[in-house]
Formats: structure tokens, C-alpha cells, sequence
């Protein structure tokens, strides 16, 4: 009986060590000794491959991406530097107009002096005129016309130089 028992001891030993060797994962590095199963390496293999193809597959979509957005970055940098020698351009260009009002402003002011300076040379050559005809002797009076109607050529000339500006 007490081999009965010995053997029944070592049966129960030699099961308890099998079923702990044969384990129900499929992972070869996890799995006992018995649990070895080529299909299950195969399909893992497989799972393993498709990841890294759906992996390959994202990579070169974000890459594309990438290129896309690296385009943009530099046409986006293109149109910033355009318009940024549009706007030195246009302000330049307004900067000219402003110092060109401003001589023209000065040149009003300038030819509205010289208008004020004719006028009143006018004023001055009429009342010469209107004196003349107080002088007696006509040699004289005379004499004072020729040079009156000097005065009034060199005024008219001087008109006309200002009506051509």
C-alpha cells in the first residue's frame, strides 16, 4: 500500500509539474515548456506585421503632411516678405507724395506772395499813371509813359511767369 500511495504521490507531482508547464498563453516567452504552438506564433507574427504596416503607413502620411505644411510654411514666408516690400514701397511712395504737397504748398504760398506783390506794384503803376496826367509839360509826360509802359511790360511778364507755374 505504501507504493500505491508513493505512486499516487508522484502521479499527482508529475500532473501538478505538466499543468504548470502547460500553460494557456500564446506568447513563447510567457508559455511553459509544452505550450509551443506554431499557429499562435504565426498569427502573432502576422498581428505584429500588420501593426508595423499600419505604422510604416501613418509615418509616410504624416510625412506627406509635413512636406504639405513645410509648403505652406514657405509660401505663407514668401507672401509675408512680398508684402512687407509692398508696404516699405507704399510708404515710400506716400512719404514722396507728402513732401511733394509740401513743396507744392510752399509754391502756392510763394506764388500768392508774388500775385500780392504784382497787384500791389499794379496799384502803385495805376496811381503813376493817374499822377501823370498832372504834369504839364509833355516832354515830360511823355518821358514818364515810356516808362510807365515799361513798369507795365516788365508787370505783365512777371504776370505771365506766375500764370505758367
Amino acid at each position: 500500500m505504501r507504493r500505491k500511495s508513493i505512486y499516487t504521490i508522484g502521479v499527482i507531482f508529475l500532473l501538478f509539474v505538466l499543468s504548470s508547464c502547460a500553460n494557456q498563453t500564446t506568447d513563447p516567452h510567457q508559455g511553459g515548456l509544452f505550450s509551443y504552438n506554431p499557429a499562435a506564433y504565426e498569427s502573432r507574427i502576422q498581428s505584429r506585421q500588420k501593426r508595423l504596416a499600419q505604422q510604416k503607413q501613418e509615418n509616410q502620411s504624416m510625412q506627406t503632411q509635413n512636406a504639405s505644411l513645410e509648403d505652406e510654411k514657405s509660401s505663407v514666408e514668401r507672401e509675408r516678405v512680398d508684402l512687407k516690400k509692398q508696404i516699405a514701397s507704399l510708404s515710400q511712395s506716400i512719404a514722396s507724395l507728402e513732401k511733394k504737397l509740401r513743396k507744392a504748398e510752399l509754391e502756392t504760398i510763394k506764388n500768392k506772395n508774388q500775385k500780392k506783390a504784382i497787384l500791389k506794384k499794379l496799384q502803385i503803376l495805376q496811381s503813376s499813371v493817374k499822377a501823370s496826367d498832372f504834369i504839364k509839360s509833355p516832354k515830360e509826360k511823355r518821358a514818364e509813359l515810356k516808362r510807365l509802359k515799361k513798369k507795365q511790360d516788365a508787370l505783365e511778364k512777371e504776370a505771365a511767369a506766375l500764370m505758367r507755374l
